[in-house]
């Protein structure tokens, strides 16, 4: 009766320090794309790569999307050049997009 009681108590104390770190886990990240310029970059796609969502760009260049600790970002768009960073804090991120050359190789009429 008395392991039981022990039991039942260990139990109770590890679901309530182990449940909060699992619901707390993600965080939103808030932040803004631009091109070299400092102009906001619409429609442009912020990938969380270890939980697999996805977000757009506004109007206005920020986005908001779910991420965690040690999460991989990727930003992408069409003519930029993709970029990838690591999420170390949860702060309000300023991403700078570079234009992705498209030299035409050859042009076939």
């Amino acid at each position: 009766m008395k392991e039981s009681k022990i039991i039942m108590l260990f139990l109770l104390i590890s679901w309530q320090t182990f449940i909060p770190i699992l619901i707390f886990a993600q965080t939103i990240l808030t932040g803004k794309v631009l091109d070299p310029n400092q102009k906001a970059l619409r429609s442009i796609t912020v990938k969380s790569q270890r939980l697999g969502i996805s977000t757009q760009t506004s109007s206005t260049g920020y986005f908001e999307i779910n991420s965690e600790l040690n999460d991989s970002l990727t930003f992408s768009g069409i003519g930029f050049k993709p970029e990838t960073i690591l999420v170390t804090k949860f702060q309000n991120i300023i991403q700078i997009l570079e234009p992705q050359d498209n030299d035409l190789e050859e042009v076939v009429v």
